[in-house]
């Protein structure tokens, strides 16, 4: 007697027999006799609770009251013990008209529909009455999902676990209403789960409405293939994976395929809702006049009093759309299309205040401030204030949410920012860094990975800033290093006394650390590849299913990580065990007279954090502002890539711009540093095997000069900071300190460990490429360089299987960045390319013995520019592959510059082993040498000779900067 085989009300053609079948259930109750028993009148009074529950006749809000008074009487009423069955269904249908009511607190209505749902499920198990156990599990699922939209992961991932048992137990031949049913819900969940990477979830969801889609049919089962097309379309617009407007595209397909079945069936309800996603698309083609006709149509068909929430995602949408296209309304006077396009948003938040959907509500207050903030631009009247009171409130109302909270939490900051509130816009950053982090941690594959580092964007050095101005440099300082190398992170592998240490104390934590370790790298290395943009094929399809089934691997792989670590922790003195960086650890990573320092560029301008040796004169960490703003140090980083290709023009323009917004102040505050004299280079032929037995000394000696290591953050770090001129002197940077560069106190502390470590005898290994792409100084460069060390190893060819026998690794040979694909960056040596994917899927580790890798080719310290937090490029990848110090070029070195130089700071290196100062004083002699001077070299190629002794060559062939300038050490 149970209408449960099919759920009544499923589709809007059931709404009059539903009608009807209220008629005869009242009149049957009327006819009932006490005689014909308790169980028929309960039974007649589910059936009239269901049927008032979906008929389209009278008012719906008190059919669902009488629905819900009925069915909780009945609930009450049939007897457990006797009726398990009857008492199951009771308690099932009082707890979905509980469910679908949206009168009254909708928070209390949902935890009486799962306590009810709950009930029926003790007695409907998969054994005894599949029907039921699928209807209450997947309702009561559903539930979980809508709350854990407003309370966080764990109600998701439980209606999750309750959907694939369900999927699990019923089999779709028999049971295809409720299989669909299932999946669906199962969808849904993945689609607002917070646990697991979202791209993976997203594909899952994906595949499941495909499933659903293929036993579906238009013609059999219309409004629920309109549904599924429905949620296939909203997937597609959220979908990372191929080209964006291509999935808008497709989308739209689907949704006017709903459309169409809701409008020929009568369901305005759910043609209401597609209008609204349909609306998304056109803004997303700038069809604004369309977008307008869209929201609309929704909200003619949404009342404000019956479905709040769903009236005010649509007037909210429309607010928006008149407020920033006023001219698609075609009303004549655009302020007053903008005032009614703020006033329908703040009808929107308005209309939140009366539904328990938290999440929404924030979101909504969140619109209301960007709008308040748009408005303002033409209208003075709206006041600041009021935009940061409604981020403020967006903010308490999405505290756990941190998908949202991102976006919100930033907002906030730069709004406050703007106004000099340093302290509550660090707060509000805190936050938003804090939901950045946690995001990025869920991320699992690459595809993820980098979608949710380019939306962070520059988030960390703002919050530094603020933290800064706010007097709390030192978490500025940690704010900045949180941001650095995150994707690198994992593949960082402590230092070998730290693992003997492990291996000696307890050998079983040893091992199974080493397991968790080496399985992490080898799916690392398979993310990276598959995250390649030039490694999708078949359109993609195949590259995104070997990356989502990745996925699912990487996040076990993780936790057994996390674990061999905590217990690697545990031991006695290694608690530090690969732990997050501290203040203490950027303390460790300073030397006498070389501090650390932190630069970040944001819209208000930039700043220094310097953190010097405890031995130093000078404030342990010291701040250092300058006028320098991000806009312009990103358009300052795109013409620094123009170098290479104009010849190095306007590049001293640049560098002075540096000097006097940015390196100026820094090198005020680093204090007083001896200047490097002009003629550096005294007599080079030594440096040959010449009277001084080698000439590894002597000549270009100097006293004591003060270094740094600069860790530059966002478009700084594509900037040759070293080169900037100072004001009031006109010299470099590098005239008066050793720079060096780090991608991260991480990966320094990492090179550190290497460099000081027990160094063997030096051995060069000296790679050219003998063919055109070398340049025809290669060789001699390379032969040079040999006679430099008194012999190595020269290699032509089979580069990756020489690495590990050299502490000097010198690589002369044709090189370039691929911005599009920045891990098949690299080397060409002999026709084969060393790429930095080759570098970091290396095991072992191929550069554990070198002290130094020195890459005297084109444009090899350029990483991602979308992401130049992320170091991604040639030089992290060295310091990862086991080296301790690269040097490398920042644009197309010059051949001839290059061979000059190399000898030059070979010859300085081996006599005093400190990279940064033999790499300065190399570039200070190449500055100041003449034509005479170099002329007079022995040892000088014949090439280089002709060259410099053509007609029309300035007496210093290399004092321009595009000459010495392109030479960097990252590393130590």
């Amino acid at each position: 007697m149970w209408l449960g085989s099919r759920s009544l009300g499923r589709s809007v053609a059931d709404r009059p027999l539903s009608s009807r079948l209220v008629r005869l259930a009242e009149q049957g109750l009327t006819l009932l006799r006490d005689e014909d028993g308790d169980e028929v009148r309960a039974w007649l009074q589910i059936i009239l609770g269901q049927a008032l529950s979906s008929a389209d006749e009278g008012n719906r809000v008190i059919n669902l009251e009488r629905a819900i008074g009925i069915l909780v009487r009945v609930a009450r009423a049939v007897s457990r013990q006797e009726r398990p069955e009857g008492w199951a269904v009771a308690q099932f249908e009082a707890g979905r008209v509980y469910e679908m009511r949206d009168i009254g607190d909708r928070w209390a209505n949902q935890e009486l529909a799962m306590r009810y749902f709950r009930a029926a499920l003790e007695e409907a198990t998969p054994d005894r009455d599949p029907t039921l156990f699928g209807r209450a599990q997947t309702a009561l699922a559903k539930v979980l999902m809508e709350r854990g939209t407003q309370l966080g992961r764990e109600p998701v991932e439980e209606g999750i676990a309750l959907l694939e048992q369900v999927v699990a137990r019923l089999d779709p031949a028999g049971f295809k209403e409720l299989w669909c049913d299932a999946q669906s819900a199962l969808a849904g969940a993945y689609n607002v789960r917070e646990a697991g990477d979202p791209a993976v979830n997203l594909e899952r969801a994906l595949r499941i409405y495909r499933r659903i889609d293929a036993v579906e049919s238009a013609e059999t089962d219309p409004e629920q293939w309109a549904n599924t097309q429905v949620r296939l379309g909203v997937l597609l617009m959220k979908r990372s994976r191929g080209d964006r407007l291509d999935n808008h595209r497709l989308a739209r397909e689907h949704f006017t395929g709903a459309l169409e079945v809701y409008l020929r069936v009568g369901d305005r309800d759910e043609a209401s809702s597609t209008y609204d996603k349909l609306s998304i698309v056109a803004g997303t083609f700038g069809e604004h006049e369309e977008q307008l006709r869209l929201l609309r149509a929704a909200l003619a068909d949404r009342s404000r009093q019956g479905a709040p929430h769903l009236w005010a995602r649509t007037a909210l949408k429309l607010g928006a759309v008149l407020l920033d296209h006023p001219e698609a309304a075609d009303s004549g006077d655009l302020l007053a299309t903008r005032r009614q396009g703020l006033q329908l948003v703040e009808d929107g938040v308005a209309a939140y205040e009366d539904v328990v959907t938290v999440g929404e509500h924030g979101m909504a207050l969140y619109r209301l401030a960007v709008a308040r903030r748009r408005m303002r631009e033409w209208d003075p009247a709206v006041s600041r204030t009021d935009e940061i009171a409604a981020l403020e409130a967006a903010v308490a109302k999405l505290r756990g949410r941190f998908d949202m909270l991102v976006t919100v939490a930033a907002d906030l900051g730069d709004a406050l920012a703007e106004r000099g509130e340093w302290a509550r816009a660090a707060q509000a950053y805190e936050l938003a860094v804090a939901a950045a982090d946690e995001l990025f941690r869920a991320c699992l594959v690459s595809t993820s990975r980098r979608r949710r580092l380019t939306f962070t964007g520059n988030l960390h050095q703002r919050a530094a800033y603020a933290l800064a101005r706010a007097g709390r440099p030192g978490d500025a300082v940690l704010c900045l290093e949180q941001g650095r190398t995150r994707t690198f992170n994992e593949a960082l592998s402590p230092d070998q006394d730290q693992l003997r240490q492990v291996a000696r104390t307890d050998p079983e934590i040893h091992a199974a650390y080493l397991r968790a370790a080496e399985a992490a790298q080898d799916l690392a290395a398979r993310n990276r590849e598959l995250g390649r943009f030039t490694s999708a094929v078949d359109g993609g399809r195949a590259v995104d299913s070997a990356e989502y089934t990745l996925g699912e691997q990487v996040e076990r792989v993780r936790a057994e990580l996390a674990d061999a670590i905590a217990g690697v922790r545990a031991l006695p003195g290694m608690n530090a065990f690969l732990r997050e960086v501290t203040m203490a650890d950027v303390t460790m990573a300073t030397r006498p007279e070389e501090p650390v320092v932190y630069l970040a560029a944001t819209p208000s301008g930039s700043v220094g954090l310097i953190v010097r040796h405890p031995d130093d004169q000078g404030p342990p960490l010291d701040v250092v502002w300058a006028p320098l703003t991000s806009e312009r140090a990103e358009a300052a980083a795109r013409e620094i890539a123009e170098v290479g290709r104009t010849n190095g023009r306007g590049l001293r323009a640049l560098l002075t711009l540096l000097g006097d917004e940015l390196v100026g102040p820094l090198a005020d505050r680093l204090g007083p540093a001896e200047a490097l004299g002009g003629d550096l280079g005294g007599d080079l032929g030594g440096a040959l095997g010449g009277d001084s037995g080698g000439g590894l000394g002597g000549s270009l000696a100097e006293g004591p000069v003060a270094g740094l290591v600069v860790v530059a953050c966002g478009a700084l770090a594509h900037l040759p900071l070293h080169a900037a001129t100072l004001p009031g002197t006109g010299e470099p940077l590098a005239g008066t300190h050793a720079v060096a560069y780090a991608p991260s106190v991480r990966l320094l502390l990492a090179a550190r460990r290497r460099a000081e470590a027990t160094q063997p005898p030096p051995v060069l290994v000296a790679a050219y490429d003998t063919g055109q792409g070398g340049g025809i100084l290669a060789e001699p460069e390379a032969t040079a360089l040999l006679g430099v060390f008194g012999g190595g190893r020269r290699v032509t060819g089979g580069l990756l299987g020489e690495l590990p026998s050299g502490t000097h690794i010198h690589l002369a040979c044709h090189g370039g960045y691929v911005p599009e694909d920045p891990l098949a960056s690299g080397l060409d040596l002999h026709g084969g390319r060393i790429t930095l994917a080759d570098l970091l899927d290396a095991r072992p580790r191929p550069l554990e013995r070198a002290r130094l890798v020195t890459l005297s080719a084109c444009e090899t310290a350029m990483i991602d520019a979308g992401l130049p937090d992320e170091v991604v490029g040639l030089p992290a990848g060295i310091l990862l592959a086991g080296g301790a110090g690269v040097v490398c070029t920042q644009w197309e070195a010059r051949d001839s510059a290059a061979v000059l130089l190399m000898i030059a700071f070979y010859r300085r290196l081996l006599g005093s082993g400190a990279p940064a100062r033999s790499l300065r004083a190399a570039q200070a002699w190449l500055r100041s040498a003449t034509v005479a001077d170099i002329l007079a070299e022995e040892w000088l190629p014949a090439e280089l000779r002709r060259r410099l002794a053509a007609p029309g060559v300035p007496e210093r062939p290399f004092r321009h900067p595009y000459m010495w300038a392109p030479f960097v050490l990252v590393g130590v």
